[in-house]
């Protein structure tokens, strides 16, 4: 699940000019030496607002003080995430989950993208990564989605998102 949302799943840096290809590959990099804290930058700023959105109102729904200090490591109130910048939201959870998810132990060796398709102003990249953890390799095949940003292209959440907020809700209405 770790590499799906590194898949998936701030300092604004220009990617004057870059195709999506340029973009993905740099993404990529950064998943691999900063982890995914450190690919926030590389989102769309509406995947950002919807990742924000999504997450607040599952805090919202449950006002589990616990659990958004365990995202957050502080005492936060609902109110106050809601006005925390997309960005360093995202960058927040991103940390928490990768911990979550030990999404840290996983070390990709190569990506390669395999091929594209445009629909519409999107562009899909299909990427297989090789990687490995502990001592086992694996590779997987990962869909990239990227949408132009000014004069570059930034990356979508996969439609992953959707269910894993949807198993978190579920999970959480279970303990309540």
């Amino acid at each position: 699940m770790g590499l799906c949302l590194s898949c998936a799943l701030l300092t604004q840096y220009s990617f004057a000019g870059q195709t999506a290809e340029d973009v993905t590959a740099q993404y990529l990099t950064a998943v691999n030496q900063k982890g995914l804290p450190g690919t926030v930058q590389y989102f769309h700023p509406d995947e950002l607002n919807k990742f924000k959105s999504a997450f607040v109102s599952v805090f919202e729904s449950t006002q589990n003080k616990e659990m958004i200090q365990a995202f957050f490591g502080k005492n936060i109130s609902v109110s106050e995430l809601k006005k925390m910048p997309a960005d360093l939201f995202t960058e927040q959870m991103f940390g928490t989950l990768s911990k979550i998810l030990k999404t840290e132990d996983i070390h990709f060796d190569d990506s390669k993208i395999l091929g594209s398709v445009q629909e519409g102003e999107l562009k899909h990249l299909l990427v297989r990564q090789f990687a490995h953890m502990n001592s086992m390799e694996f590779s997987s095949v990962q869909i990239v989605t990227l949408k132009p940003y000014q004069d570059s292209w930034k990356l979508m959440f996969s439609d992953k998102l959707d269910t894993m907020v949807k198993a978190m809700q579920a999970g959480l209405a279970a303990k309540n």
